[in-house]
């Protein structure tokens, strides 16, 4: 196994209690490798439950080229596709906002303006009051692929905590022309 560093233990609810919300970009790349792994997993399989804390990085590369992977641990139950896009959600907004939805009022761009509406945007359909309606998990990899600013490797750097300065700012809209 060239290369490869031993699982670290780090899950991403521990990540984002010690150094707060992650770095937009770093949430996205999460949540996108999550996404596929329980993509796969959905396919392969019995309906899974899970949840932020669920959420493992894996240390590969060496030190030249320090990265992550995602693994996301479930446990068997009676769970559909939709519960998957909903704690997925729950997972984003937490890595975005540094608190569970349900302890901050309003969408994700109100609670941390830094981040772009359009990501906002992304997790509130995720988490839809009618799991029913929220986007398939397909649907929600495409948009995050469309917001991981091509490029889904999760570097080590990624994981560094926002700035005062970022988190002064507020993202507008980009133009869609």
């Amino acid at each position: 196994m060239t290369g490869e560093v031993a699982f670290d233990g780090s899950d991403v609810a521990t990540i984002v209690a010690r150094i707060g919300p992650l770095q937009p970009t770093a949430a996205v790349r999460i949540a996108l490798q999550a996404a596929q792994g329980l993509g796969a997993s959905r396919a392969a399989g019995p309906s899974r439950e899970w949840r932020t804390s669920d959420i493992f990085l894996k240390s590969v590369g060496d030190t030249t080229s320090p990265r992550f992977i995602v693994r996301v641990t479930t446990r068997e139950t009676g769970t559909d596709g939709h519960d998957d896009v909903w704690n997925l959600g729950v997972a984003l907004w937490s890595m975005l906002v540094g608190r569970a939805p349900g302890d901050v009022p309003g969408s994700v761009h109100d609670a941390a303006p830094w981040v772009e509406p359009a990501l906002s945007d992304v997790v509130a359909e995720m988490l839809r009051a009618d799991r029913a309606a929220a986007p398939r998990l397909a649907t929600v990899v495409r948009s995050l692929r469309a917001l991981a600013e091509g490029d889904e490797t999760l570097q080590t750097a990624d994981l560094e905590p926002i700035s005062a300065e970022v988190r002064a700012t507020k993202a507008t809209r980009r133009s869609t022309s």
